[in-house]
C-alpha cells in the first residue's frame, strides 16, 4: 500500500508523486513551487553534504599522510637524532689496492698520509708429501703431541692403526687438531696427480701473537709427517701515519680514537692519502628527501584550501621564510605556487666548502629542518579534526568522528525541511 503525507494546509499526496514531481514528472503536484523548490535544495544540499564528507575524510587521511613524511625527512637532518645525516663520514683512499677505510660517524674530518711497509700474514705449515696410499709413516698405536698457541699449550692424542695409510693417518691428526678450536685450522692436501698427501696447518688469525709449534709427546706423529715445519712464518703489519711508526697484529688496523677502520692489503713505499670528510651523498639525498616532503604538503594543502586550516600553509612557508637567506645560498628557493627546487651543484658545493652553514640551515635554532620535524610531529600526532577549515572546526560534532564533521543528522535534514508540527502523520 503506497504511503500518503498529509501536511497542514495541503491534502495527502503520494510520495511517488511528491519525488516525481521534483524531478520534473508531469504528474500534478498538490504543493506549491515554494515548497517543492525548498526540498529540491535540500535534497541537493544533502547530496552535496555527503560528496563533501568523503572529500574531507580523503583530505584529512592525506594530510596525516604527507605529515607522517614530512616529519621523517626532516629527522635525519635534526641534531635530535644522535646519527643524523650531518655526523655521517667517508673515507676516500688515493690507492684503494693499496688501502681502503671506512669512517664511523663523528670522525674527524682529515687527511692522513700512511705508507705501508710489510701486512701482518699468519703462520702456515705445510709437512712432507708422503705416498697418499702407502703404510702409515706414523708409529702405530696412540701417538700424543701438543700444540702450543700463543703461549696456551693444548695435548693431542690419535690411535694410528697399522692397516692405517698415510692420508688416513694424516686426516685423523687433522681431525684431532680441529676439535680443539685452538686457534689453528689443520687439512689435508692432496696432490692427486702426483698421489701424495700432507698435512697442513695455518693460524686463524694474522700476527706474531698467533704463532705455533708442535711437539711429539709419545710416538712420532709430529716429527715423521713434518708438520711443524713452517712455511710462512708469522709477521705484524708495519706501518706510519704522517710519519709516525705502528705496528699491528692484524691487517685492519683503528685510528681517530677507532672511528676510522683502515684495511691494509698490499704494501707500497708510496704514500697514500685517506680523506675523511662529510657524507656528501647522504646529506644531499637527506636534502632532497626533506625539500620533496615540504614541496609535496605544500601542494597537497593548497588543493585542499577549502578543507584545511590555512595555518598549516602558513606554518609551512614560516618554517622556509625563517631561514630563506641561508637556504637561498645552498641553492633552495621557492617558486610561485609554495613549492622548493634545489639547485643540486650549489648545494654540494655548499656542503664541500661550508659545512657549518648547511647543518645551522637545517638542524640549527629554528632551523629548516627542525621546525619541519615538530610540524610533521603535530599533524601526525595531534587530533586531525583540529586541522580543518574554520567552518568546519566549529561544527557542533565530536572530535572523535572527525569523518563526519560536514554530515547534518537527518533530524535536522527534517527539521530543515518542515518546521516543528508541520509533519503530522505517516499512513501505509
Amino acid at each position: 500500500k503506497a504511503m500518503a503525507i498529509n501536511i497542514y494546509g495541503y491534502p495527502a499526496v503520494n510520495p511517488l508523486t511528491f519525488w516525481a514531481g521534483l524531478f520534473g514528472a508531469q504528474t500534478p503536484n498538490p504543493l506549491s513551487s515554494a515548497v517543492q523548490t525548498t526540498a529540491f535544495q535540500q535534497l541537493l544540499a544533502s547530496q552535496f553534504t555527503a560528496q563533501r564528507q568523503t572529500l574531507l575524510a580523503q583530505a584529512l587521511t592525506g594530510l596525516q599522510n604527507y605529515g607522517r613524511q614530512l616529519y621523517e625527512a626532516a629527522n635525519p637532518l635534526t641534531p635530535s637524532n644522535t646519527t643524523n645525516v650531518f655526523t655521517q663520514r667517508t673515507a676516500t683512499s688515493s690507492a684503494a689496492d693499496v688501502l681502503t677505510a671506512k669512517a664511523l660517524p663523528n670522525a674527524t674530518i682529515a687527511s692522513h698520509k700512511i705508507t705501508v711497509t710489510q701486512l701482518a700474514t699468519a703462520q702456515q705449515n705445510l709437512g712432507a708429501a708422503l705416498t697418499s696410499t702407502g703404510a702409515s709413516v706414523v708409529t702405530p698405536g696412540t701417538n700424543t703431541f701438543t700444540l702450543t698457541v700463543g703461549g696456551t699449550t693444548y695435548n693431542f692424542s690419535v690411535d694410528i692403526l697399522s692397516t692405517d695409510t698415510n692420508q688416513t693417518a694424516l686426516e685423523k691428526i687433522a681431525n684431532a687438531t680441529n676439535a680443539a678450536n685452538a686457534g689453528v685450522t689443520a687439512a689435508v692436501v692432496t696432490d692427486t696427480a702426483a698421489g701424495t698427501s700432507r698435512i697442513g696447518l695455518t693460524a686463524d688469525r694474522t700476527g706474531t701473537n698467533s704463532a705455533f709449534s708442535l711437539a711429539d709427546v709419545t710416538g712420532n706423529a709430529v716429527t715423521a709427517t713434518s708438520a711443524n715445519t713452517v712455511n710462512v712464518a708469522a709477521a705484524n703489519a708495519q706501518y706510519t701515519v704522517n710519519g709516525v711508526s705502528y705496528t699491528s697484529q692484524s691487517n685492519t688496523v683503528l685510528l681517530d680514537q677507532e672511528h676510522l677502520t683502515v684495511n691494509l692489503l698490499k704494501t707500497s713505499t708510496a704514500e697514500v692519502t685517506l680523506t675523511v670528510g662529510p657524507d656528501i651523498q647522504a646529506i644531499t639525498g637527506a636534502v632532497n628527501n626533506l625539500v620533496n616532503a615540504y614541496s609535496t604538503l605544500a601542494s597537497f594543502i593548497s588543493q585542499n584550501a577549502t578543507l584545511l586550516s590555512p595555518r598549516l600553509g602558513q606554518a609551512l612557508n614560516q618554517a622556509y621564510t625563517i631561514k630563506k637567506p641561508d637556504l637561498a645560498a645552498l641553492g633552495i628557493t621557492a617558486g610561485p605556487d609554495g613549492t622548493l627546487t634545489v639547485d643540486q651543484t650549489k648545494l654540494t658545493a655548499a656542503i664541500q666548502n661550508n659545512l657549518g652553514l648547511v647543518q645551522s640551515a637545517f638542524g640549527g635554532a629554528n632551523g629548516f629542518a627542525v621546525n619541519l620535524k615538530f610540524l610533521g610531529q603535530k599533524i601526525t600526532q595531534s587530533p586531525l579534526w583540529t586541522f580543518t577549515t574554520p567552518e568546519i572546526s566549529q561544527a557542533a560534532f565530536s572530535p572523535n568522528t572527525y569523518f563526519y564533521l560536514v554530515v547534518l543528522n537527518q533530524s535536522r535534514v527534517t527539521g530543515t525541511l518542515f518546521s516543528p508540527g508541520n509533519l503530522v502523520n505517516l499512513l501505509v
